[in-house]
């Protein structure tokens, strides 16, 4: 919803999703997009619990939520270059970071303990990754793929596999990879 505090003629999602309920529209279901750690507008950190009540603001509408296009990356994102590139100093959006540097072992324990906010709430149907795999054209989030652009996993993959095993046997979602680094 950052758009709106820059483009005033827009609406804010919630006000926009009540709408959508008020004019009893048929809808399925809400999707959420939470994509956080790289350079530009609307991809800064967010505090899981910041995550928790924005979802819990959503399912008061009575709906079913869909988590779509999460992630973060899993490396220091390039500044944004060409058309992309700020040309204002209004226009830069620094993204922050959860709990130091992005890297490939943080990526995956962001995963788990998104995953863990994210089936803790009632409403919530699926979760779904940005990216398989990097490109060098990735325009959202470069470095947010489950595999590197030669194709090789990243510990986030692992880790949405055991999140997902998890889910299906009723176990308790893995904060991270057994044995693996903590970052």
């Amino acid at each position: 919803g950052e758009h709106h505090a820059r483009q005033r003629r827009t609406l804010p999602p919630l006000l926009y999703m009540a709408a959508i309920r008020q004019a009893n529209l048929p809808v399925d279901a809400f999707a959420v997009r939470l994509q956080m750690g790289a350079d530009g507008p609307g991809q800064a950190c967010r505090d899981l619990g910041a995550v928790s009540a924005l979802l819990d603001r959503f399912a008061s509408l009575d709906k079913p939520l869909t988590v779509t296009c999460c992630g973060v990356p899993a490396g220091p994102t390039p500044a944004p270059t060409g058309v992309d590139a700020p040309t204002a100093p209004e226009e830069v959006f620094p993204s922050g970071s959860w709990r130091g540097p992005w890297s490939d072992s943080l990526q995956a324990d962001w995963l788990s303990a998104l995953a863990a906010v994210v089936f803790s709430k009632p409403g919530v149907q699926a979760l779904c990754w940005q990216d398989a795999i990097d490109t060098t054209t990735a325009r959202e989030m470069p470095l947010g793929g489950l595999l590197t652009a030669a194709g090789t996993p990243r510990a986030a993959a692992q880790r949405l596999a055991q999140v997902r095993a998890a889910l299906r046997e009723k176990r308790a979602i893995p904060a991270r990879l057994p044995g693996g680094p903590r970052a």
